[in-house]
């Protein structure tokens, strides 16, 4: 976060301060949305116009989360463990089904 960048790359402790037109939250929003590589439907972009109306705390740490999110966001596509596991570990669960301890898959 700087001058020029107000929207925090981390936690946010105490509520962002200054006042931002509508025009320019909106700006700031899409920005964050499209950098976030998140795909806006026409009613996507209605709610980002509505949100962006909001005092420009709540916009900025909404922003915020986006920007964050986006960081941590993992490469490539999510696999489940499930994909991973070699099923060594089986056992009969409740109800007499042969599942894996470790992903519960069940045989």
């Amino acid at each position: 976060m700087s001058d020029l960048d107000p929207i925090s790359d981390g936690p946010i402790e105490v509520p962002p301060q200054g006042f931002v037109p509508d025009r320019d939250q909106l700006i700031v929003l899409m920005s964050e949305l499209r950098s976030a590589g998140v795909e806006l439907g026409a009613y996507d972009e209605r709610i980002a116009r509505w949100v962006a109306g909001w005092d420009w705390m709540t916009v900025a740490t909404i922003a915020s989360w986006i920007r964050r999110a986006a960081a941590e966001a993992p490469v490539g596509p999510v696999v489940p463990d499930s994909y991973h596991c070699e099923h060594r570990d089986l056992g009969v669960d409740d109800y007499g089904a042969t599942r894996c301890n470790h992903c519960g898959q069940v045989f």
